[in-house]
Parts: C-alpha cells; structure tokens; sequence
C-alpha cells in the first residue's frame, strides 16, 4: 500500500487459505474486483467482476460527508468522522508498512498509539 506512486494504480488483495480477492482501479471511477477460490467450485478459476458504475463515486461518497458534516456544525452535534477515527486509520496504515518491511503480523490494539509487532 502506498500513497507516494508516481502515477495513478489502486489496488487491494485479500488473501486467505483458500482463495483471494483482488480489487483494482482501472480508473478514478471505475474498478474490477477478481475473485479465486478453492471453496467455491463457481470461483475454481479466476473471474473478473467488473461492478456496473451507477453514479460518479466523488458525489456517491464525499458529497454525503460534507452535507453530513456541514449538518452536524449547523446542529451543533458531533461530527460523524471525528479526528481520532481518521488517527486511527493512519495508525492501521503505519501498521500495514510495519507489517510489510519486518514480514510479521502487527497488532493493533483498540488505543494503541502506535502498532506493535508481534
């Protein structure tokens, strides 16, 4: 994972004992999800999904956070993104890069600061 490439890529891998599922942009509004699975014999060999696009994703998702947030200061209520959830993402991707260059599984723990290798 990175937010540094040179040019636009986007993808994301779950692998599991019995299968993965790759999910690539191919581009800012489009993306194709391939599925492999040893569980399922519909799967037994790559298949590529490439979901319809109904609307442009920009308005599909942060429209409806800025109205949200732009609500919640009108209202005077919390917010329904706060700072610390977008801490603890940064936290999940400085666990993902710990995890990559030392090889082991970094745990997180619910108020973890930083991750920690285990």
């Amino acid at each position: 994972m990175t937010q540094t490439a040179p040019s636009f890529f986007y993808s994301f891998e779950i692998l599991g004992r019995q299968g993965r599922i790759t999910l690539r942009g191919v581009n800012f509004l489009q993306y194709e999800l391939e599925v492999t699975s040893q569980a399922l014999a519909a799967y037994a060999q790559p298949a590529v999904i490439r979901p319809r696009i109904w609307q442009d994703n920009v308005t599909m998702m942060f429209v409806p956070e800025l109205i949200d947030f732009a609500r919640s200061i009108h209202e005077q209520r919390p917010a329904p993104i706060t700072a610390r959830d977008g801490r603890r993402v940064l936290q999940v991707l400085d666990a993902i890069g710990q995890s990559g260059q030392a090889g082991v599984p970094v745990v997180l723990s619910p108020e973890a600061a930083s991750p920690v290798l285990s």
